[in-house]
């Protein structure tokens, strides 16, 4: 199967998610998705949700100094954002600029922002999410992205990203996409991975920790190789 297949399972999926009123499940996939792809440091706002408890805010960033402090090569730093951002998700399939509008002036009442993420299963053409942009800009002065089921399903039709379709869409497993090669990664890399997958010991000099330390390093700061690390 094909990526382009894979996507149009992913989408099927999340309409049917909306069909079955799978907010929750939504949420949950959206903010492990952005952990992935677009700001690593969320959390999941607190309610009472009924009570507007969390600003219309399903999930937000905390501060973090570790982008300014490490350096922007580690997993985690590299997508660490240092402004506030906000992200709402919803299921929701009719009126759907209208429930946009209805969370960016919840967003935009509480706690300041820089940007807000908005995550919806429906789609939504270029145009309203312009318009949108725009409004958000004049009204609130907050900048707004808007992501919605199909630029979703592509974010997912990946091979360090399906684990999240497959958990909270019930994708089966095996239709996980394939790692890239080994031989895509250095031959030192390559090399240093299958000495130590096959090893039954730990490191015991510096040389070898030192070995270790470039391999996880290498890992850590690159997407592809990611997946070796077995998080």
């Amino acid at each position: 199967m094909d990526r382009l297949e894979l996507t149009r399972m992913i989408r099927f999926a999340l309409q049917d998610l909306s069909a079955r009123n799978g907010h929750h499940a939504f949420e949950e996939l959206c903010r492990f998705l952005v952990a992935e792809r677009i700001v690593s440091n969320v959390y999941p706002a607190t309610g009472p949700v009924a009570s507007g408890g969390d600003a219309g805010r399903d999930f937000q960033s905390f501060e973090t100094h570790l982008a300014s402090t490490l350096g922007p090569d580690g997993g985690f730093a590299a997508l660490a954002s240092g402004e506030p951002v906000a992200f709402a998700c919803t299921t929701q399939t009719r009126s759907v600029p209208t429930k946009i509008r209805k969370d960016l002036r919840a967003i935009a009442a509480g706690p300041p922002v820089a940007k807000v993420y908005v995550l919806v299963t429906a789609d939504v053409s270029a145009a309203k999410a312009n318009e949108l942009k725009r409004e958000a800009d004049e009204k609130h002065d907050i900048g707004l992205e808007i992501l919605d089921g199909q630029a979703i399903a592509e974010l997912l039709a990946h091979h360090d990203t399906f684990w999240i379709a497959a958990r909270w869409l019930a994708m089966p497993s095996d239709m996980a996409p394939s790692p890239p090669m080994v031989s895509e990664e250095p031959e030192w890399y390559a090399t240093s991975l299958e000495r130590w997958r096959e090893a039954e010991r730990t490191p015991m000099t510096m040389g070898e920790l030192m070995d270790v330390r470039a391999g996880l390093r290498r890992a850590t700061s690159n997407r592809n190789a990611r997946p070796d690390l077995g998080l």
